[in-house]
Order: structure tokens, then sequence, then C-alpha cells
């Protein structure tokens, strides 16, 4: 993986919401790939906030989601937490994409979910050298 210290890889975090109201609200968190930002690392805190909202029966919510990520950023395994305003697809810094849609509850108590989760390599930055000091970008 290449290494850039103006454009390290990254982790994020993209979710649509449809609130109670019907709205539907787009939240969208980074943070740096290394050493936590992989979707094995990620998707229990994901998965943590769905069970959190079965427990305390109440709908996900852009505004919940957003607090449940940055109450996390200080925890062993901090969560995605700081704002991201780019196209994570097309982004080359990303290396970790979760994408999800949650909407109100179904019949079991469970937010409806819909995931995406996506693991690539970082490009290289312009003008960096490779991990093998060729100066080749494979």
């Amino acid at each position: 993986m290449h290494l850039h210290p103006l454009r390290p890889p990254l982790c994020v975090v993209q979710a649509t919401i449809a609130d109670e109201d019907g709205q539907r609200r787009d939240v969208t968190r980074c943070s740096p790939a290394a050493p936590f930002g992989t979707p094995a690392w990620q998707m229990p805190i994901i998965s943590g906030y769905l069970v959190q909202q079965r427990r305390s029966g109440l709908a996900p919510s852009s505004d919940s989601f957003r607090a449940y990520l940055e109450e996390r950023r200080t925890s062993p395994v901090p969560a995605p937490h700081l704002p991201y305003a780019h196209a994570a697809w097309h982004d080359t810094r990303v290396t970790c994409l979760i994408d999800i849609a949650l909407t109100a509850k179904g019949p079991m108590g469970w937010p409806a979910v819909s995931l995406v989760v996506i693991s690539r390599k970082s490009a290289a930055a312009p003008g960096a050298a490779s991990s093998d000091g060729s100066g080749t970008t494979r």
C-alpha cells in the first residue's frame, strides 16, 4: 500500500437513512484506514448501532447514527467520525467503503438494511514511489 502524508488511505462509511418523517438523509464519515479502517474492524461497529436501535425500540435516524459514530471516535477500535464530502466510490484514497441504507423497523423489530462493502488497494499518489522503491506503479 502506498502511503502519502497528504493523501492517506481512508475508510468511509456512507449511510442513507430514511428517518421516521420519511425524509432520506445522508451521513458520510471517514477515518484514516490504518490501522482499523477495514471491513473486519468496522462491521461490528455498524452492527452495534443496529443492535442499539433494536434494543431501544427506536427507528434509525441520521442524528442517532452520527452521534453513535462520534461517541466511538476514541474507543479502542475507533469509528469513522470525520465529515467526508467527496464521492467515495471514485476517490482513490478510499480503501474501505461501507455503503449502507437503513429504513424503519421491519416486522421483527430490526431496521431494514441494504449494505455494500468494498475493500480495495489504495492508488498511488501522483509522483509517489512504489513500496519497493522502484518508482513504478503496479
